[in-house]
């Protein structure tokens, strides 16, 4: 019986490893001000937070408060490896004090910036089928 158990498990735990893990588009985002979590857990980004040269792309984001209490939020996106050729900055200015509302706006502008990155990468993961012209399916390549 206790054989029969160990052998269950091990069969169980078997394909829950060997399961396939989809690839995605690795970011080393930079911030001190960012909620982490919540950014991870909204963009669905694997984000590299040890060492900036495993990622696809590094995104750094420093931020300059005004004597009126407004923060201007810099953004700069620098491709990596395949992604070298893409590469912008961009700022937008935050007034409120809520860290809700500045976490939503975060992640908007971060998923605007790295759009282009993530045509880039599906481009690159999906070819299309031109072998036959009334096919207008996506194949892997």
């Amino acid at each position: 019986m206790r054989l029969l158990l160990h052998i269950t498990f091990f069969i169980l735990g078997s394909q829950v490893f060997s399961q396939t893990v989809k690839p995605r588009l690795k970011v080393f985002l930079d911030c001190a001000i960012c909620s982490m979590n919540y950014i991870e857990e909204e963009l669905k980004f694997e984000i590299v937070l040890v060492d900036k040269n495993h990622a696809d792309v590094n995104v750094f984001v420093d931020s300059v408060t005004n004597r009126l209490g407004y923060t201007n939020f810099n953004l700069n996106f620098i491709g990596q490896k395949d992604y070298k050729s893409i590469g912008f900055e961009f700022s937008f200015p935050y007034g409120s004090n809520s860290i809700s509302k500045k976490n939503i706006i975060m992640v908007t502008n971060l998923a605007y910036g790295l759009s282009p990155f993530l045509d880039e990468f599906h481009k690159k993961r999906y070819t299309l089928n031109k072998t036959n012209p009334n096919d207008h399916g996506y194949q892997y390549p």
